[in-house]
């Protein structure tokens, strides 16, 4: 079926403006390596969950998905398919051709840079969407210099004339010299050293595979007159079990010559089993001999010599034009759905990408050990593991679980650096309240059942914010303890959350101290690793805390408590401690960084080997360094070039963007203000412009404030640290924590702590008197652990110099 002819001129317009949108969302397109999807985005068994009314997912294997699935009746099923936290069947054979798609990629992007010439890798392009929106150029809305044409004056031709509308493309490799490289991969051997049956069925398959979208891409591109290269991906197998398949099978071995080189001339060719199988991507470009990577890609770039260099070159207007069709507004470059609703969300931009990593590394999952333990929950728990590894989400989950049973919570804050945690745990629980008036449900105990609460108790309980400081106030333990103690005497029982709460680890823990781990190896307990010696302290306030848990217990001998820290040494005798050690809420490249500051820090478990296949492989951590012209002021909080640079950075990602340039169809959020921390290490030198009282500046903001300010970041909170414990800097800590104004906030790591953000900037610092004994190398792991693990998706790190 032939497309339907379309005016020249009205071809070019649409062309010209889906150029103009290239230019602004890939403005280096000529010299510069770009990935659509920016990232690759994996296919994850989930189990949906319910606990305390919240819809939780679970990491499974796919044989144990399938089990679940058929344990459900039908009518669960029905129920299941409506949740908004639905996941998708993930099958065995998803998983090994994620695998394959992902290897692939990788080191694509390595030899990409390497060779640091422009080119556009598309990775699973549906045919479907190929000028899927012809007439489309800005979200909902026309070009302007297109409103005059009507969209069926144009007909580009599709996929869909050729019956072929269910297809897609692996690989799809645009270069501005060679044309277009097609690559369709196969994942045998992926999970088992593949033999030679399997290679002969997975050949035979491709050679159809590949012949259906050579005729595609011709057809697509023939006014172009584009070279194009079809190649086989076989990344798990040897190339000499492909050559003895191909020399094996003769039949084989000319249909694969004729699809990847249909103009070869030679009749030799046709029986050289060698020179066909080096016309296939294998193994042997990807891994060497001992199972390591070839240095950044120099076997693929070996290939690439000899399989495109002798190819013809295309002009840089028919580059721009396979750009337009291929990679502008009217081509849907789209992921799966985690989720339901199922549908393909838009993400071609690195901003696009960080929204949607973003909102899958937020989605709430909980590892089988930890819902078993929240199926039956002990009265007193001590949660204790590395960063992102659900204690926070663990505690607002039982806070609910009692809150659905009638009774009130008190979400309790000991110290400055325990308060935003608490007013997170506090709006969440406030928040799931709103959500549930109409139909509150508890976990029953059956992880597939719900209860209505009219068989429990008639009303929900309510949240209770408490502040105290012990960090300053000694009094004020007894405060906390005598405020608890009236509300038992009132209540009949009281129950209490607590988040970041403060161990020195003043010494290790006793012999024979009760502890479980869940989700990780187990820690020795009463070491006499020097390791685990008393670590240096600068205030009581591990003896604080744990006496006021002991006093908290004495006089409420059935209270309920349930507590969370890092730390896992000096934990409380009155609470079970368990270890949660398996990350769940890192980035891949985020969760590499953290892992170096754990290293050292042994206060604080490592993670487990063990760790739950994340949703996306991550992009890379960006590295700014303050060094150079411009950067005048001794650390990166002063320095005005750096709050231009990161401004920079935060504007390529779209951060704030407001204009509606992007194609139409679903997109994930466009990443707000509110996305961004920038955190640094110091207490006194945080603070914006100070006014005296007619409003005139009398000491002007940090340089970094003011840097980010002139390169257009409109919205920004600076957490001033200046008066540290003012009832100021609380009501700045619990905004931030709510997040009800969409800002920039630039604050101590401290501040934020139990927070998280889709995007974090980490400026290095120093605190003068408590820093003094520290070298830069051991500030550095902590501000791993402390504040780059803040970040769920984009770290970006300012180093002090080069050499850091």
């Amino acid at each position: 079926m032939a497309a339907t002819a379309c005016p020249a001129n009205d071809a070019k317009q649409f062309e010209s403006c889906w150029l103009e949108w290239i230019n602004r969302y890939y403005p280096d397109y000529r010299t510069k390596l770009y990935m659509l999807p920016p990232v690759h985005f994996r296919k994850v068994p989930y189990i949906p969950k319910t606990i305390g009314g919240v819809s939780v997912l679970m990491p499974v294997t796919p044989e144990e998905q399938r089990k679940s699935l058929l344990q459900r009746s039908r009518r669960q099923l029905d129920s299941i398919a409506s949740d908004t936290c639905s996941p998708q069947r993930v099958q065995d054979s998803d998983l090994r051709d994620d695998s394959a798609q992902e290897m692939v990629l990788n080191h694509l992007k390595k030899f990409g840079k390497k060779r640091g010439e422009g080119m556009f890798i598309i990775s699973l392009l549906r045919c479907a969407d190929y000028l899927r929106e012809t007439s489309r150029t800005t979200e909902g809305q026309r070009c302007e210099k297109m409103g005059a044409l009507k969209k069926e004056a144009v007909n580009f031709r599709r996929p869909c004339d050729l019956h072929y509308y269910h297809e897609d493309f692996d690989i799809i490799l645009i270069h501005p010299k060679h044309g277009i490289l097609v690559g369709e991969i196969k994942s045998v051997g992926a999970n088992r050293c593949p033999e030679q049956r399997d290679v002969r069925q997975r050949v035979k398959e491709a050679v159809k595979q590949i012949e259906r979208r050579r005729q595609i891409i011709a057809y697509l591109t023939e006014d172009l007159k584009v070279p194009v290269t079809m190649t086989l991906i076989l990344p798990f197998v040897e190339r000499r079990l492909l050559q003895q398949t191909l020399t094996d099978d003769k039949e084989l071995l000319e249909n694969l010559r004729s699809c990847l080189s249909p103009d070869a001339e030679d009749a030799e060719d046709a029986e050289d089993a060698e020179r066909a199988a080096r016309l296939c991507l294998c193994r042997d470009e990807f891994l060497a001999p001992d199972g390591k990577e070839w240095p950044a890609g120099s076997k693929l770039g070996d290939w690439w010599q000899h399989q495109m260099s002798g190819r013809p070159g295309i002009a840089m207007d028919v580059y721009e034009l396979l750009l337009a069709r291929f990679c502008g507004p009217a081509t849907t470059i789209s992921v799966a759905c985690v989720t339901s609703p199922r549908v393909q969300v838009q993400v071609r931009t690195e901003g696009q990408a960080v929204s949607e990593m973003g909102r899958r590394q937020a989605m709430l999952t909980l590892t089988p050990d930890q819902v078993s333990l929240l199926s039956a929950p002990p009265c007193r728990v001590f949660l204790a593991g590395p960063p992102g590894t659900g204690k926070t989400l663990m505690l607002v989950l039982v806070g609910l679980q009692w809150l659905y049973t009638g009774r009130d919570v008190h979400v309790i804050s000991t110290w400055g650096h325990s308060l935003a945690a608490a007013c997170l745990i506090h709006q969440q629980l406030q928040d799931n309240l709103v959500q549930n008036m109409e139909s509150p449900t508890v976990f029953s105990g059956d992880d597939n059942t719900r209860e209505d609460l009219a068989s429990v108790r008639q009303t929900p309980g309510s949240p209770v914010l408490h502040s105290f400081n012990f960090y300053d106030n000694d009094e004020d333990v007894e405060v906390a303890v005598q405020t608890l103690v009236e509300v038992a005497k009132k209540d009949g029982e009281v129950f209490v959350l607590l988040d970041e709460f403060k161990l020195k680890n003043e010494h290790p823990p006793t012999a024979g101290q009760e502890s479980t781990d869940v989700g990780g190896a187990k820690c020795q307990e009463g070491s006499d690793d020097s390791s685990q010696q008393p670590l240096k302290t600068n205030s009581n306030l591990s003896g604080k805390w744990l006496r006021f848990v002991k006093l908290l217990c004495e006089r409420v001998p059935g209270a309920h408590i349930w507590a969370a820290s890092l730390a896992h040494l000096n934990t409380p005798e009155e609470l079970e401690t368990v270890r949660l050690t398996l990350p769940l809420r890192c980035a891949p490249k985020v969760l590499q960084q953290v892992k170096v500051g754990l290293s050292e820090l042994k206060h604080i478990a490592d993670y487990s080997e063990q760790e739950v296949r994340t949703s996306h492989d991550g992009l890379n951590v960006v590295t700014l360094v303050h060094s150079g012209q411009g950067h005048e002021a001794a650390w990166p909080l002063d320095c005005r070039e750096c709050g231009r640079r990161i401004a920079e950075q935060l504007h390529q990602l779209g951060v704030g963007d407001t204009e509606t340039g992007e194609p139409s169809g679903p997109s994930p959020q466009k990443l707000q203000y509110g996305d961004v921390f920038i955190l640094t290490n110091s207490f006194s030198q945080i603070h914006d412009d100070i006014r005296d009282e007619t409003g005139a500046v009398t000491e002007p903001a940090n340089g970094l404030v003011q840097g980010l300010r002139e390169a257009g970041v409109a919205r920004l909170r600076v957490v001033r640290n200046r008066n540290y414990g003012s009832e100021e800097l609380s009501r700045e800590v619990e905004e931030v924590a709510r997040a009800r104004t969409d800002c920039v906030t630039l604050a101590h790591r401290g501040a934020v702590s139990g927070l998280e953000r889709k995007v974090v900037v980490w400026l290095p610092g120093r605190i003068d008197g408590l820093d003094d004994d520290l070298s830069d190398a051991q500030l550095d792991k902590y501000d791993r652990v402390y504040a780059m693990s803040r970040c769920t998706t984009q770290l970006i790190v300012v180093k002090q110099n080069e050499h850091v």
